[in-house]
């Protein structure tokens, strides 16, 4: 079967990762780097791939079957509404944009055509993702009642030298707690309110340093999760999953499922129950194993891009579903510029 044909736009560091994920796919194959930047085009293996500053010069003179979008997230519409008037399907990193008023534009674009947006909330492809949402949506826990989770690391200090990543849009809320609200929304089901607090004490910057979130979701479980950039700790998904080579694993799981028949450490699935059926406090608690490999979910995701262009899958993650998320995650900057509980809009 002939590769699927993909261009990048944006080489930055996540942008680099989706190029070298692709160098090594047999499902798809490279044919275009969009970057006006030559130090970052000069971090990749790129002979023989055409390059360009920017996407209006890529349509001009190729047709790829998908793009890839990896630009700040500040600059995902214009490439985004570009592919789609050349008729490419999309993978747009997380989160799809800065605010529903532009992802809606995306999605409007999509009326009408047989194109597809996928949003790169990855972390829907790992087998414990999967695992997870089957534990609880089969009732192996009881009844939800609660989930607790945290991300709490301390990027290095040459991370904020360019000014955009001391603005709001690349906080940690944005950039990395997206992920985790998307997770629990695939896993625990939509979320109906959000209190959050936030404290900018270390850097003094216009981002976040910290911020606490209270999360209530459409099935009455509870949800608390606490994020920090400025933290050194073993509690965070690339910790507990080895997921970037650049940050040495802990091994230790970031998130605890509570239902009222057992609960659920994770992302490494120790199911914890009570020795005896209905038991209270009294009675010891017992834990199995449930297992679990891990696999390259970027190699999964261009995997089932490339389905999903071929016709073979429908989308995982659409952009609708990845607007919700963003709405979501709005709704927790809105709490913390506000200091009140948010209501967000049953879907």
């Amino acid at each position: 079967m002939k590769p699927v044909q993909l261009a990048v736009i944006g080489a930055g560091n996540v942008g680099q990762r989706h190029v070298r994920a692709i160098q090594t796919s047999a499902d798809v194959e490279l044919c275009a780097v969009v970057e006006p930047s030559i130090d970052s085009l000069a971090c990749l293996d790129l002979n023989g791939i055409a390059c360009f500053d920017d996407a209006a010069s890529l349509f001009e003179n190729l047709k790829p079957d998908g793009v890839v979008i990896a630009t700040p997230t500040v600059h995902h519409l214009q490439p985004a509404l570009q592919s789609l008037a050349a008729g490419c399907h999309l993978l747009i990193e997380k989160p799809i944009t800065t605010d529903l008023d532009e992802s809606n534009q995306i999605i409007e674009a999509l009326a009408g055509t047989s194109l597809h947006v996928l949003v790169g909330h990855h972390r829907r492809y790992y087998q414990a993702v999967q695992q997870a949402r089957q534990i609880i949506q089969e009732g192996r826990l009881g009844k939800l009642l609660a989930v607790s989770g945290q991300w709490c690391l301390k990027k290095h200090n040459e991370y904020y030298e360019p000014d955009w990543r001391k603005q709001w849009p690349a906080g940690p809320v944005m950039t990395n707690a997206i992920h985790d609200i998307d997770l629990l929304r695939f896993i625990c089901g939509d979320i109906q309110s959000v209190y959050a607090e936030s404290s900018h004490q270390v850097h003094g910057f216009e981002k976040e340093d910290v911020a606490a979130i209270i999360m209530r979701f459409n099935n009455e479980a509870l949800g608390t999760f606490i994020l920090s950039d400025q933290a050194p700790s073993p509690w965070a998904w690339e910790y507990a999953t080895d997921e970037n080579p650049a940050v040495p694993g802990t091994g230790e799981n970031c998130f605890r499922f509570i239902g009222s028949h057992g609960s659920l450490d994770f992302p490494n699935l120790t199911h914890w129950t009570s020795t005896l059926e209905n038991g209270d406090w009294f009675a010891p608690m017992q834990s199995s194993k449930i297992n679990n490999e891990y696999h390259n979910a970027f190699q999964a995701q261009l995997t089932h891009f490339a389905a999903v262009i071929r016709g073979d899958e429908k989308p995982l993650i659409s952009a609708e579903d990845a607007s919700r998320s963003l709405a979501v995650t709005q709704a927790v900057l809105e709490s913390i510029r506000q200091g009140k509980r948010i209501d967000l809009v049953a879907s």
